[in-house]
Parts: structure tokens; sequence; C-alpha cells
């Protein structure tokens, strides 16, 4: 009777009843070609294997990645000379990969209108939406040079 362990064990996403997802591993052991033998551990520890009993659901593959949500918004920031500077404000949602609750603080990052130079805002109270330009009705355009 030949038995042999499979050497590359397989990404699985176990879910408990909570909801809780984990991505483990899973561990299989062939006796003459047939599967016999299934056992799990975690990514972090794969020689120690894991009871699996309080997962309601073990389906291949790693679980899914729950990417961060990304909100940019223009904003201004009046100055003490009167004028004002436009900036991109970038504020940035992570979730907990195992529950997808949201993480806090949510990551803020202000930059320069180019979305790639850092732009630090000198005073927060003074920071709100950009006011509009009003546009005149001019009719019918067909060039948005004419617009814009």
């Amino acid at each position: 009777m030949a038995c042999c362990k499979k050497t590359e064990p397989l990404h699985v996403c176990a879910t408990a009843a909570d909801g809780t997802r984990s991505t483990l591993l899973q561990h299989i052991v062939y006796n003459e070609g047939i599967a016999s033998i299934h056992g799990y551990s975690t990514v972090d520890d794969p020689e120690t294997l894991i009871d699996v009993s309080a997962f309601t659901s073990i389906v291949g593959g790693a679980c899914a990645l729950i990417a961060p949500d990304v909100e940019k918004t223009k904003l201004c920031e009046g100055l003490a000379d009167g004028t004002r500077a436009e900036f991109f404000r970038f504020i940035t949602t992570n979730f907990d990969q195992s529950t997808g609750a949201p993480l806090t603080p949510k990551i803020i990052n202000d930059f320069e209108l180019d979305g790639v130079t850092p732009y630090t805002v000198v005073d927060e109270d003074n920071v709100g939406e950009c006011p509009c330009t009003a546009l005149t009705n001019s009719g019918l355009q067909t060039d948005w040079a004419d617009v814009l």
C-alpha cells in the first residue's frame, strides 16, 4: 500500500457561523490514489493541523479580499491672503478581511490637482467645497473650446 502526501496544499475559504471568513490550507493524503485524509492548517502555520468543525462551510480557493473604498473629492481652502487653493482629498476606508467591517480610522490624504504632489492644509476650518463657476447661456455650442 503506497501512501503519499500531496506536496502542494490547496487554499480554501472557511466560513464560521458568525460569518467570519478565514483562508486556510487543505492538506490531502492519498492512499493508492484515493484521497483518504483531509487536514487543514492556517496559512501562517502550515505544519500544525487545526479543528475545522466550527466552520459552516469550506470552499475551494482563498477568501476574496475586500478592496479599500477610496473617495476622491475636490476641495478648496480659503487662504489668509483672500485667495483659495484647490486640492483633491482622498479618503480611504479599509476593511477587516475576516468580517468585512470597516476599519477606523479612515486614511485621509490631500494632493494638489495633479493627484500626485502632496498638499498641506494650512487651516482645516477654512476647507470646504469649491464654488461653482457660473456659466452664461450662450446657446448651442459645437466646440468644447467655446464652453470651457
